[in-house]
């Protein structure tokens, strides 16, 4: 092929990648372009909910580390998932109205990790025409879409590539200007990832950056640069420390903390599910638990076929690779090594990630395929310029590795013929799919061999085809789970029920209503969170909800019945009483009535973070509140400090003598202030950096060392 038709090639193949890629990120916009968001699980349970409050909160001018609306009260910041202190939250929910916010979050993710894995794969000096195909397979692949409503999760392993770019800028850049750029981007990318809250997502990210700064050091000869690598992850660390520390906090004092090792091995992938990478559909709800409820975002596994024919054209061409043979053969170690960690209590790892501190907090062993997946993201896209652009027009592909090639294939026709029409016994208890139905994975698996095949004996037309059925396959298997629940306008979200009579009624709801009630302008108890904080008493038991001021019960129907013995904002209570853990809540009703003649607390300011309450009474009094305690409460007592009182372990109190008095309630937790100043320490030491990147100049232009 002359060297113009070659150059067309390559455009109209950018141009199908291009095109293809928009094809799938459109279906993910739509709710924004029609004043709609997507509702499915955590999105309208959780996330939507949530930055509601969030977006309220900035309109206010309120700083939200602590709302009153789940739990009796939250420390929101510390529980983390709504991301406040990120500049791009900040951003869209201080400026745009909800909906319009809550999409463009959702779908900066996909955006993110597009842009950034064809920036990494063009760092690595792929082709533009398969830097596309690379960025259309992790952006889109199985796990982004699956789950595609754990917003942070994905908005943090959007990341990943942009962190690598920044590393491989770092260690590989002869350039000192542009190194140093790269230590600089290293620490803004980790902490833009911190600030997310999400830290499961980061270890991950982590996982990936160590081992790619190994490689690259490795083939460039460069050790020497991983200590200034290791310098730029401690000051973004300390970026992020302002969401760090507050989430470890929150983390500590959770019920995580008291949680068996068992937990982290939950959702562990079983074996049984390394079929989907031949056969996608072969079970009847894609994936198969056998001890858990099934969530398929968990342990559906699949990203195209691609990725698995891809490896095996890599292997038939290793000697020919190159260059680029050490990076196909580091991203296969660590799929592998990935696919182990996934497969948790099955994978011979359960004690690495039950026991190593840290880990044992973080459940699913099976979300480790992300980095599987995004490995054999680079593998494919390298397979793919080697069969584009290694590839000559004189190379023949012998009987032997057209078979080699056809492997995947055959596995996927024999699963379908053989087990999913029973010919073949299956263990009880393994959901298989009707013939009917796996019929369609196979479909998808033949097809993208054949076009790989085919693109292999220099159809002119075939590198093409296989782009436009990969990203079918991709489509069919995320964006069908992503539109099982059609999305929703906003108001349709809310729980048809009546708009709370007044801000801030506290109900008890039902575990079907979830978060929803509070875009009915209701504060809920317990709630839903990812960090249920530790407590004296059960949160669904009477005195809690009692104590907590929930006024009514919402049943799963909308009837509302209402609880007795729910209390005031703000009461006084006899400190004999208090010293009592297990007081009866009428007993306080009694108390706080036989001394209403003379005593009396009103609420004066009453918003999240900050009470004041004024108290007239006659003897010493516990002034006791329907907030819950923790440890970040400070109080002042006409302007001077005050010692915070929990009430039955539970609930915020603070000692008064007899008179008049005004009781401020102020929450400021010590680990956000901690991690304020350490953010600080790491902003100016990010300042001082690019002043010295700045003031460098460019040495003479010198060749980089040789890759091995």
């Amino acid at each position: 092929m002359t060297a113009p038709a070659s150059a067309r090639s390559d455009f109209v193949l950018s141009i199908v990648a291009g095109l293809c890629s928009l094809a799938l990120f459109l279906p993910l916009a739509w709710p924004l372009l029609t004043g709609r968001v997507f509702v499915f699980d955590d999105l309208q349970n959780f996330h939507l909910p949530l930055r509601y409050l969030y977006a309220n909160a900035l309109r206010a001018g309120h700083v939200l580390l602590w709302t009153p609306t789940l739990f009796g009260g939250l420390y929101l910041h510390g529980e983390g998932q709504v991301g406040m202190l990120h500049p791009l939250h900040l951003l869209l929910y201080g400026l745009l109205p909800l909906g319009i916010a809550f999409n463009l979050e959702f779908i900066a993710n996909y955006v993110a990790a597009f842009v950034g894995m064809f920036c990494l794969l063009r760092r690595l000096r792929l082709a533009i025409d398969s830097s596309l195909f690379g960025a259309m397979l992790f952006a889109f692949s199985g796990f982004q879409l699956l789950h595609h409503h754990h917003l942070n999760m994905v908005a943090v392993t959007a990341h990943l590539p942009w962190l690598l770019v920044c590393l491989d800028l770092a260690i590989a850049s002869g350039d000192p200007r542009h190194a140093a750029a790269g230590y600089w981007g290293t620490a803004i990318v980790l902490g833009s990832e911190l600030l997310l809250g999400f830290p499961q997502a980061v270890w991950w990210n982590l996982l990936a950056a160590s081992g790619f700064a190994v490689l690259r050091a490795y083939e460039t000869s460069r050790w020497k640069r991983l200590a200034p690598c290791a310098l730029a992850m401690f000051v973004g660390t300390m970026l992020g420390a302002i969401q760090l520390a507050p989430t470890l906090d929150a983390a500590a004092h959770s019920v995580r903390s008291q949680l068996k090792t068992s937990f982290a091995l939950s959702y562990s992938l079983s074996p049984w599910n390394a079929i989907q990478l031949w056969s996608p559909y072969f079970f009847v709800k894609r994936a198969y638990s056998p001890t858990e409820y099934l969530q398929v975002h968990e342990l559906g596994i699949y990203t195209g076929a691609i990725a698995a024919v891809a490896p095996i054209w890599l292997v038939i061409r290793h000697r020919a690779l190159g260059r680029r043979a050490t990076l196909a053969a580091g991203s296969a170690v660590f799929a592998l090594l990935a696919f182990i960690l996934a497969l948790g209590s099955y994978g011979g790892l359960d004690i690495l990630l039950a026991h190593v501190p840290g880990l044992g907090a973080l459940r699913a062993p099976a979300r480790y395929i992300v980095l599987a997946q995004f490995a054999l993201g680079i593998l494919a896209a390298i397979a793919f310029d080697d069969l584009v652009h290694g590839w000559r027009r004189v190379d023949v592909l012998t009987r032997r590795q057209a078979l080699l090639l056809c492997a995947i294939a055959a596995a996927s026709v024999l699963t379908t013929v053989l087990w999913n029409t029973h010919i073949l016994p299956v263990p009880a208890g393994v959901p298989v799919a009707s013939a009917a139905k796996a019929v369609s994975g196979t479909a998808f698996v033949v097809a993208v061999t054949v076009a790989f095949l085919l693109a292999a004996r220099h159809v002119q037309w075939a590198a093409a085809a296989l782009i436009v059925i990969t990203a079918a396959d991709l489509g069919f298997w995320g964006l069908r789970y992503v539109y099982r629940n059609p999305p929703q306008p906003i108001r349709a979200v809310a729980v048809a029920m009546p708009p709370a009579s007044r801000a801030g009624l506290r109900v008890v709801s039902a575990d079907r209503w979830a978060n929803r009630l509070i875009l009915s302008g209701y504060e809920i108890v317990p709630g839903y969170m990812g960090l249920y904080p530790a407590t004296e008493h059960p949160p669904a038991g009477r005195w809690f909800q009692a104590m907590a001021g929930a006024r009514w019960n919402v049943a799963a129907d909308g009837s509302f019945t209402p609880i007795p013995d729910a209390q005031p904002r703000a009461h006084l209570l006899a400190a004999a009483v208090v010293e009592r853990a297990d007081y009866p809540v009428g007993v306080a009703s009694a108390a706080e009535q036989a001394d209403h003649a003379e005593s009396a607390a009103r609420v004066a300011i009453d918003e999240p973070g900050h009470i004041v309450v004024d108290v007239r009474t006659s003897a010493p009094r516990i002034l006791a509140l329907t907030e819950r305690f923790d440890g970040g409460w400070r109080v002042f007592a006409d302007g001077a400090p005050a010692q915070a009182v929990p009430i039955g372990g539970d609930f915020l109190g603070a000692a008064v003598d007899a008179g008049t008095h005004r009781v401020e309630f102020r929450f400021s937790p010590r680990s956000f202030a901690i991690g304020s100043l350490l953010s600080a320490v790491g902003a100016i030491a990010l300042v001082v950096a690019a002043v010295v990147i700045l003031r460098q100049r460019a040495p003479a232009a010198q060749p980089p060392p040789a890759s091995r």
